[in-house]
């Protein structure tokens, strides 16, 4: 992931660059289409496909679920 400064809505976002004709890439944009907006979950906010490559914009998160869970040590509410 990559982080990018969105000029429109004036915050970063996170971009995530995957072979366009790849599965995982496929199956992952379909799960974010999916998934109903909520506070605690990440969101996609747009697709860009470039030649054989697709870039999917994300909120930006400063810490991965690893990060935290690393932190937590294992203990989370």
């Amino acid at each position: 992931m990559r982080a990018a400064w969105d000029k429109k809505a004036q915050k970063l976002v996170a971009i995530k660059i995957q072979p366009s004709d790849s599965d995982e890439g496929a199956r992952e944009l379909m799960l974010f289409q999916c998934l109903p907006r909520h506070p605690n979950l990440l969101r996609l906010h747009d697709v860009f496909v470039s030649g054989d490559e697709m870039s999917m914009v994300f909120d930006y998160c400063l810490l991965s679920l690893a990060d935290v869970w690393k932190r937590a040590q294992g203990f989370l509410d």
